[in-house]
Formats: C-alpha cells, structure tokens, sequence
C-alpha cells in the first residue's frame, strides 16, 4: 500500500488516517476550503477527484460572472452547445467521446479555452438549429461549424453518394472557391465536395 500521509492531491493534503474498505483504502483529505473527505486512493492519484466540490463551484460562479450565461437555470442554447461540444470532444467518461475526442474529433483552442469566442463566432443559434460541423471527419473550428436544422444536418450525414443536382453544382463553382464554402452552401459535407472536385466516385 502506498503511504499517502502527508501528500497533496490538487485541493487536497492528506493526512495520516486511512481505512480499509469495499472498493480499496481510503484515506481522510483536508480540501483547501476547510472540508474533510474520505477518497480512494486511486481516485486521488489519478485526479479523478480533486475538491470536495467547492472547485466546481468556483468555476460555475467564474463562468456566470464572465458571461451571465452559465447560471443554472438559466443557460443559454449557445452555452449549452458550447459545453456540451467540448465535453464530448475532451472528457472521456463522456458516453459520447468514443464517436467524437476517441476518433481524434476535438474543439479548437479558442473555443475550448472561451465561450465568449465561440459566442463571438457563432452567435446564438437560430431556433431549431443545433451546432453543426460541415466537414465531419474534422473538429469544432469557425470554418467548420454552422448552426443547422435537422434536415440540413441529414443531408451532411450522408455519406454513400451526391445528387445530379449537386455534382453539377460543384463541377460549376468556381476553382477558388472554398471546398468548405461549397459544402455549407450545398448542405452536404465537405469530404465528398472534396472527392466531387478530384473526379473521384463517392458510391
């Protein structure tokens, strides 16, 4: 057994009391706020757990200071969206992160690091529309989101083949134009626009 008296964890320095318990040893941490916890080990070496709580809280009263968005209760649609995106994308107890930081899916620094530049960027979404990435085998970025209904967010999840309609669209576009620009335009993503313009099949 590791002796952890002594040692400090994030928020917490423990002390010399322990016991033996279902599920490993537990040992009896001071957080920096006053409060007393008893913690598993493991979740104290891994940073599984670093506060009794008062650290969360902390970042909720920064975050609705900042913005006056982040209260609870009263978060906005974007806000929401925003923590939602980066949850998925960089927590991997998140029941999503397979299908999104798991494949290497992740969320630029500046929107990662401020909800006031994603705000900025994307402003509040139109109603109905949820964040979009236009190209989705890359991450959350300014020239990869949009906000989109749920029959513009069908159409980019198609991925078997373009219509007639759209195949004439892109061979018509003009060579400078941006393939994510085409893509947002037509609805569809910006993978198979990329295939449309090399002369590549998408069946």
């Amino acid at each position: 057994m590791r002796n952890l008296t002594g040692h400090r964890f994030n928020y917490f320095t423990i002390t010399a009391d322990y016991e033996r318990r279902t599920g490993g040893v537990f040992w009896r941490a001071i957080c920096d706020c006053g409060n007393e916890r008893w913690i598993v080990a493991n979740r104290l070496i891994t940073g599984r757990r670093k506060s009794c709580g008062c650290m969360r809280s902390a970042l909720c009263a920064e975050r609705a200071t900042k913005h006056g968005r982040g209260k609870a209760g009263s978060r906005s649609r974007a806000y929401r969206a925003w923590d939602a995106m980066k949850y998925r994308c960089h927590t991997p107890s998140s029941k999503s992160y397979a299908r999104y930081g798991g494949r290497g899916i992740t969320v630029c620094d500046r929107w990662r690091n401020s909800f006031e530049a994603f705000l900025d960027d994307m402003g509040e979404p139109p109603e109905g529309a949820t964040l979009d990435r236009i190209d989705n085998s890359r991450g959350y970025n300014p020239d990869n989101c949009r906000w989109a209904d749920a029959k513009e967010q069908a159409r980019n999840r198609r991925s078997n083949r373009l219509t007639a309609d759209d195949a004439m669209r892109i061979r018509q576009a003009p060579n400078s134009m941006r393939t994510a620009d085409i893509a947002r335009d037509i609805g569809v993503s910006a993978t198979l626009v990329g295939y449309a313009r090399q002369g590549k099949t998408w069946a």
